[in-house]
């Protein structure tokens, strides 16, 4: 997810719509929503660093194993998951072009 927006947020103005007016913008409406789709989506991320200290949070202090966090990752990861696609699917009518590139 990271690599994913990172790469949105690097191509900045570049994917936004030539009538946009911005520096650089070479895209059209296609390119500007998966932009934003890529943004939106990368903020799944942040879900998978909590998460992370949640495991290190539960491993040290509450000593929990390795059997225990395999009995509750498909409920933690399938809905984070569907969480940020279903957001990021959800807001494409809502994408528009902004000051220096796409989203909502």
């Amino acid at each position: 997810y990271d690599i994913i927006s990172s790469t949105c947020y690097a191509l900045g103005p570049i994917m936004s719509p030539v009538t946009s007016g911005l520096y650089m913008a070479r895209g059209n409406n296609f390119t500007c929503k998966l932009q934003a789709f890529g943004i939106l989506w990368g903020i799944t991320s942040f879900s998978y660093n909590a998460i992370l200290s949640l495991y290190f949070l539960f491993t040290v202090k509450y000593k929990w194993s390795e059997r225990n966090f395999r009995k509750v990752k498909y409920w933690v990861y399938i809905p984070l998951n569907a969480l940020g696609l279903g957001l990021a699917l959800g807001a494409i009518p809502f994408y528009d072009e902004g000051l220096y590139n796409c989203s909502i």
